[in-house]
């Protein structure tokens, strides 16, 4: 069964400046992070002038100078990032109490084209002064997956860690991975996003003479994504993280919960090594995907963050792939570009835009696509011009469509946070407590709960010879006790006295033993349930994620012998 995964943490290293929530309210207010190149000044044959360079990005309070020295701009930009997200998350810095086992933490971050800063510098040095003046970091400062490793190393992550080089969908691609492996029970909490820091000469040069950068001298008119005047995208750098957790871990240790990330799809146009598939047929596809995926309809989408380059031939055909995969329903759903603001960062891309995406669910508002003035018939949807929008943001997608064909849309939902325990629990056997406290509930679908293992209940040898465990029964009670919440809330209540109660449980099994002071998050799934009749299936699990009981559950109605607490009922009957 697939674990849902939610959003706990965020970092933003931009060109809108520092920090999630500051690059967050810049984007809100349609400011623009576009400007001259500073860096170095372009040869005169060089048609490109402008960049989106990072503002306001001070690395001392996370990395040192000495490990500075051995890091390329693009992993300082990733660390940072990341470091923020950990934060942000509770699971690091002063406040900060990271639970998970080192091996139960990884990371996915990607990179489009690494340390090409340090590339070039190298190169330099190694033609003017000779091989023996090439420094001992160049390689491990230039390679991709260095800004993954120095986070690992950081925060002391052994689990999963994985660099995705994709293009400009290199760090949706990673966000995706973090999603399913947390999703599969492979981890319980990724950071996950990616970097990039290539506004050097050698890559200015390069997309400017594949005709794919703006010619605009004017930072007040480019990039111009959708208007009929796009010249070519701007190049940004940056960095965008964020703080994957298993849904059940990140309620149990009582983190706060951003948004869930519902599903993921992916596609390849195998067309041109540059230029997308006509018809934006692969763009489409992923979309299609990704809704199947998070279990979503296309009228369900209530805001799409495009991938919106700004480039001629990008621009029509992502338009043409959204009505597509939405239909008529791409008419009436609000689209923005990001990278109209901040320009393209390539493989940090998909990753900023996931927080873009995060913040419109979290603030009930989409930041605009600026510089549009010029309508374009072949671009003839809402793409939210020059001015944001208060908007009731349910579900939203973002699409990172790459070089090489390479797709990815993610879908990101709202998540309300349940009431703390929807009814008293149902009666039981005292001294035993079966259930603690419901953490999360949906009504007719699904409930968790958590129960803290005493050491003053009942223990006897049993399943696992040699050791004490909790004698299956209190476990299987727990369960159903869980599940009885889901149910109850799913039925129509014209009998105030009437609850599921346990009625039996088949194919029980137990894979873990279970100690004193273990605490095991309990989910029950409903399978079936009739008005006087349930099915569900149920999990307990130990805080490593790991399975340690798993069973088959009937429930029957009847008389309940305590009431259900009327003021938290009519609580949680609101509209969820």
């Amino acid at each position: 069964m697939r674990r849902r995964v939610v959003v706990t943490g965020m970092g933003a290293v931009t060109p809108l400046g520092c920090g999630w929530n500051t690059f967050w309210d810049a984007a809100r207010a349609g400011q623009c992070g576009i400007g001259r190149i500073e860096r170095f000044d372009p040869a005169p044959s060089c048609p490109a002038r402008l960049a989106g360079h990072v503002r306001g990005f001070d690395p001392d309070p996370y990395i040192d100078r000495k490990d500075r020295k051995r890091m390329d701009r693009f992993t300082q930009y990733a660390v940072v990032a990341a470091a923020q997200a950990m934060e942000d998350a509770g699971l690091a810095g002063n406040a900060g109490r990271n639970p998970y086992p080192p091996e139960r933490l990884g990371v996915a971050f990607s990179s489009g084209v690494g340390g090409v800063e340090t590339f070039e510098e190298q190169h330099t040095r190694f033609l003017e002064r000779g091989p023996e003046w090439v420094s001992p970091f160049f390689v491990p400062m230039m390679i991709g997956n260095m800004a993954a490793g120095n986070i690992a190393i950081m925060f002391n992550a052994k689990g999963p860690s994985t660099c995705q080089v994709t293009a400009c969908a290199a760090s949706a691609h990673s966000i995706a991975d973090a999603f399913r492996l947390i999703a599969e029970g492979r981890a319980e909490a990724m950071i996950a996003g990616g970097a990039e820091a290539a506004i050097t000469p050698l890559t200015i040069a390069g997309f400017a003479n594949m005709q794919a950068l703006s010619t605009s001298d004017d930072p007040d008119a480019a990039p111009r994504p959708f208007d009929r005047r796009r010249d070519g995208f701007v190049m940004g750098e940056g960095a965008g993280a964020l703080v994957l957790e298993s849904l059940d871990s990140a309620l149990a240790r009582g983190a706060r919960v951003y948004a869930e990330i519902a599903g993921c799809g992916f596609s390849t146009d195998a067309h041109h090594i540059t230029s997308p598939a006509p018809g934006g047929e692969g763009a489409a596809r992923a979309m299609t995907e990704a809704m199947r995926d998070a279990s979503v309809a296309p009228q369900d989408i209530d805001y799409v963050n495009a991938h919106g380059t700004g480039t001629p031939y990008n621009d029509s055909t992502e338009t043409q792939a959204i009505k597509t995969a939405l239909g008529e329903h791409a008419h009436r759903v609000a689209i923005s570009s990001t990278k109209s603001m901040i320009g393209h960062l390539l493989g940090a891309a998909g990753a900023v835009e996931a927080i873009a995406c995060i913040g419109a669910i979290i603030d009930g508002f989409v930041h605009p696509t600026i510089h549009y003035a010029q309508p374009d018939p072949e671009c003839d949807l809402d793409y939210v011009p020059n001015h944001g929008r208060t908007l009731e943001v349910r579900t939203a997608i973002s699409n990172s469509l790459g070089f090489g064909g390479h797709n990815c849309c993610l879908v990101f939902r709202r998540w309300d946070e349940p009431p703390a325990n929807p009814i008293r629990l149902l009666p039981h056997r005292e001294p035993f407590v079966l259930v603690d406290e419901i953490v999360s509930a949906e009504p007719g679908v699904q409930a968790v709960g958590i129960k803290q293992v005493r050491p003053d209940e009942f223990w006897a040898p049993g399943h696992f010879p040699g050791h004490p465990v909790m004698p299956g029964v209190l476990i299987v009670e727990a369960m159903a006790q869980v599940g009885a919440v889901a149910l109850f809330l799913g039925m129509p209540q014209p009998d105030g006295n009437v609850l599921p109660l346990f009625a039996g449980a088949n194919n029980v099994r137990f894979r873990r033993q279970v100690c004193p002071g273990d605490t095991l998050t309990i989910e029950t799934r409903i399978l079936q349930s009739w008005r006087n009749f349930g099915r569900a299936h149920s999990t307990a699990r130990l805080p490593d994620g790991v399975l340690a009981a798993e069973a088959e559950l009937l429930f029957a109605l009847g008389e309940a012998e305590c009431k259900p607490n009327p003021d938290v009922l009519s609580a949680e009957k609101k509209p969820r």
